[in-house]
């Protein structure tokens, strides 16, 4: 009897440590959202619209802004919104409260498309400040 408490106990110590470095693993991508500070634009319906990432992960864009994360599915790398980021009607970008929509990343990693639900999606390219 002495053997399987022993036995019991150890099982559960072996699951608490793997749980702990389980959970204690940061983000496999946090360099994605720092690689991503900067100023991109996109031309939409004829005017130009410009989109800022800081070091501190927040997307804004005029007077509006959201924090972001990096997101990691099976179709692509994206930044998650903390607040849902579309095309408007008039061409725009909206911050709106909601599900977010993934901004999903380019394949070369310059820049992302912001959703719409209505119009077509906008593509905006790192450029310089």
């Amino acid at each position: 009897m002495k053997l399987s408490g022993l036995v019991g106990i150890a099982v559960v110590i072996v699951v608490v440590v793997i749980w702990a470095i389980l959970f204690r693993t940061s983000d496999k991508r946090p360099e994605i959202v720092s690689a991503f500070v900067g100023c991109y634009r996109a031309e939409a319906q004829g005017n130009y619209q410009t989109m800022t990432v800081t070091n501190s992960g927040t997307l804004t864009y005029g007077n509006q802004n959201t924090s972001i994360v990096s997101y990691e599915d099976k179709q692509s790398l994206s930044l998650l919104p903390s607040l849902k980021v579309i095309v408007s009607e008039d061409g725009g970008i909206q911050f709106m409260t909601g599900n977010p929509l993934l901004l999903r990343i380019d394949a070369d990693k310059q820049g992302f498309v912001v959703p719409s639900e209505i119009n077509e999606s906008v593509r905006f390219r790192k450029t310089s400040c």
